[in-house]
């Protein structure tokens, strides 16, 4: 029975801020995180692998980029046969957009979060939303944190991206989350070749030129957030007021 897991990545900044956290607990014995730098977003058992990359190609298309907090750690505490040890986490903050990110993954193929990603599911309702530093036995703890707190890993984090892996860990695709402003250059530059496309000088059927206006349009404003490729088109039909 495949199972599969989703992960949110961090920029590279964040990146190697826990990365670097890594190195120092390593150096003082403890063990550490495997995985890369991430928050898990969903587990699945018994699902089609291309269900999978169908649903996250989809959902990376209506999503972009997110900063979120990573101001604070938390504890999952001992349970079961784990007697001596616990879980070490940063606790991302619950923005609003985080948590709408979060469960809107879930809109799709939720069915399949069972097993191990039953408490990531939409379903249980209560996900404790964390990115996993380590195990540590719990006589470690305060040793630990206190490294944990004497490193620069705390502060804004952007999600820039989702992979797909099997579990136990093995990588399968990356899907690239949309900067939101390069979002806002596309919508504009849509916009922008409308407006040449609308006023460019075009032949008429006598074979004049005709020359529209842009109205309300300046060089300014549309050198702003136009792509140098609109603004030559734009330059070369001499259409700028």
């Amino acid at each position: 029975m495949k199972k599969y897991v989703v992960i949110a990545r961090f920029d590279d900044d964040t990146n190697q801020k826990m990365l670097s956290l890594r190195d120092k607990l390593m150096s003082k014995g403890y063990s550490v995180q495997e995985w890369p730098p991430h928050i898990t977003l969903a587990a699945y058992e018994n699902c089609d692998e291309e269900s999978i990359k169908d649903w996250i190609r989809a959902f990376v298309k209506s999503h972009h980029e997110i900063e979120v907090g990573m101001n604070s750690i938390t504890i999952l505490p001992p349970s079961d046969e784990h007697t001596e040890t616990a879980v070490l986490c940063f606790a991302p903050t619950h923005k609003k957009d985080f948590v709408d990110f979060y469960y809107q993954f879930h809109d799709r193929l939720d069915e399949y979060c069972t097993g191990i990603g039953c408490y990531y599911s939409k379903a249980f309702n209560n996900p404790i939303f964390h990115s996993s530093i380590g195990v540590f036995n719990v006589n470690c703890l305060q040793d630990v944190m206190n490294i944990i707190f004497s490193s620069d890993a705390f502060g804004s984090a952007k999600i820039n991206a989702l992979e797909l892996y099997t579990y136990p860990m093995q990588l399968i695709e990356r899907y690239e989350l949309t900067n939101e402003h390069q979002i806002f250059l596309n919508q504009q530059s849509r916009q922008l070749l409308q407006i040449v496309n609308k006023t460019a000088v075009l032949p008429s059927m006598s074979g004049v030129l005709v020359r529209a206006k842009i109205i309300n349009v300046g060089a300014k404003a549309i050198s702003a957030f136009a792509p140098t490729f609109i603004m030559k088109k734009i330059v070369q039909q001499n259409i700028i007021p």
